[in-house]
């Protein structure tokens, strides 16, 4: 994994021989001990301006809406898991609901549109003490096979010592890389969108989905927004007034003992998401291209 991470553009040649391997390992899927987290809130800002009619969730890709794309891949993989926890906005609420009618799930709604970390902190009521794996993922990220949640629960289950475990990919100007050390541990991560960062020409990145332990999770979010919350103006103390959720988390474990360990296990096309009108047919292109390379 170190001499992976560590090859930059070359890095991609060997991912199939890790996947590989990934895959032989026998692991039993305990359902019971997987509680998806699904965020759907926002205000969507963006994808209004650019021309998309409808919540990001609900852009229909290939005829489906992104969310529901999702959850079939999430079930596809791992079955029989506690119910996912949908986080909506007001924004998105009824329209979601509707779109999820039948479903068992359960929505969550975030009251203000503060961030993705405070998005998922509001599943804590649902989610309770359940000392599980928790699993994270944007409603937007329809192109994410079933393959990689499942890979990405295995080096959960095989890296049990570890809080947070998320696949990674290597992409021309990635949207929030990664920093690692020369051992290859990770150091940190920055988000060109929100946080400003330095867009780089070429590196690692998050796909948008997460596995963390439960409690660990929310015990760094409370944390967080005990550190940052700021009562006079009901915001965050953070860029844009909002907490973010996998780079304060990462930023925040990474030091510590058993953090966070990323693994470019994600072809770069599982990175495309929805932000604009016209990544709708950049999804739709990818999903049809991986499918019929998995046919192959």
């Amino acid at each position: 994994i170190v001499q992976i991470n560590s090859m930059g553009r070359d890095a991609m040649s060997y991912t199939s021989n890790l996947l590989a391997i990934i895959d032989a390992i026998p692991i039993d899927i305990n359902g019971e001990d997987i509680w998806p987290i699904i965020v759907a809130a926002g205000k969507g800002t963006r994808a209004s301006a650019s021309g998309l009619d409808v919540a990001k969730p609900l852009a229909l890709v290939q005829g489906k809406p992104a969310i529901v794309h999702v959850l079939e891949n999430i079930r596809s993989s791992l079955p029989k898991t506690r119910p996912p926890v949908v986080i909506v906005s007001s924004e998105t609420r009824d329209a979601v609901s509707e779109v999820l009618r039948g479903e068992e799930v359960l929505l969550v709604l975030q009251p203000e549109a503060l961030g993705t970390g405070d998005a998922v902190l509001h599943a804590h009521k649902e989610i309770g003490d359940f000392a599980g794996l928790a699993l994270v993922v944007w409603s937007t990220q329809p192109v994410i096979r079933p393959n990689t949640f499942l890979r990405t629960y295995k080096l959960a289950r095989l890296f049990d010592h570890l809080k947070m475990v998320m696949p990674t990919t290597f992409r021309n100007q990635p949207y929030a890389p990664i920093q690692r050390d020369q051992s290859g541990n990770v150091v940190c991560s920055k988000e060109t969108h929100l946080e400003g960062a330095e867009v780089i020409e070429f590196g690692e990145t998050n796909i948008g989905l997460f596995v963390l332990k439960g409690q660990a999770m929310f015990d760094v979010l409370d944390e967080l927004r005990r550190r940052h919350w700021d009562e006079s103006t009901g915001l965050y103390s953070r860029p844009k007034g909002e907490l973010g959720f996998p780079n304060e988390l990462v930023n925040t474990l990474a030091p510590r003992k058993n953090g966070v360990f990323a693994c470019p296990i994600a072809d770069s096309r599982e990175e495309q998401g929805i932000k604009r009108l016209e990544d709708v047919a950049k999804c739709e292109n990818f999903i049809a291209e991986l499918e019929a390379e998995q046919k192959q």
